[in-house]
């Protein structure tokens, strides 16, 4: 019955914390880019694109 008291107390806290971030969280759109295999390449070849073209469309894309 004691850990019964204390798991119920226990979730009632984490229920009381919780609360205030939830009602002021905001939604948000975040972009997450990957890239396989640059290996180096800075300069965008015809069978692979480098890291200038990774930052350019990094660059251009909002909350990426």
């Amino acid at each position: 019955m004691k850990r019964l008291k204390r798991f119920v107390l226990s979730a009632v806290f984490t229920a009381m914390l919780m609360l205030p971030a939830t009602a002021f969280a905001e939604e948000a759109t975040i972009t997450i880019f990957h890239t396989n295999d640059v290996h180096g390449r800075f300069i965008e070849s015809s069978s692979a694109i480098g890291i200038d073209t990774v930052a350019a469309i990094r660059k251009t894309t909002d909350n990426a």
